[in-house]
C-alpha cells in the first residue's frame, strides 16, 4: 500500500490499496525541492494534516487508519477491511502504530 502525496498539488491518493505487505508514502512533485529528511517529513505531514489524514513524526509520518480507509474509497470492501485490519495488527505488533491507531510510514521520493 502506497500513499502518494503530491507536494505541488497538495493532494494524497492511495496506490496499490490491496498490497498489505508494505506501507509507505511516496512523494511526487518534489522536483526542484532540496529538502532535508526532517523538512520533507514536515512538508508531507503538513499536507496529510491539512487533508485530515495524518501528521509528521520525525523523518516519518503517521497516517490515521481512518485516513487510509477514506483514501481507499470503493476499494474498501469487507475483504479489503479484513486485509487492512490484519496489516494494522501486524504494524501494532511491530510498534509501528501510535496510541491513537495511526500507522508509521517511511517516506520515499518518486523517481
Amino acid at each position: 500500500m502506497i500513499i502518494a502525496v503530491d507536494l505541488a498539488r497538495r493532494t494524497a491518493t492511495l496506490d496499490a490499496p490491496t498490497e498489505f505487505t508494505r506501507f509507505s508514502v511516496q512523494v511526487l512533485g518534489h522536483e526542484g525541492e532540496d529538502l532535508t529528511p526532517d523538512a520533507l517529513a514536515f512538508a508531507v505531514g503538513d499536507i496529510l494534516a491539512e487533508l485530515g489524514l495524518g501528521r509528521p513524526d520525525g523523518t516519518d509520518v503517521l497516517v490515521t487508519a481512518a485516513g487510509v480507509r477514506h483514501l481507499a474509497g470503493a476499494a474498501a470492501t469487507p475483504e479489503w477491511e479484513e486485509g487492512f485490519s490484519s496489516m494494522c495488527a501486524y504494524a501494532a505488533d511491530k510498534g509501528w502504530m501510535d496510541a491513537h491507531g495511526a500507522i508509521r510510514a517511511h517516506i520515499e521520493l518518486a523517481p
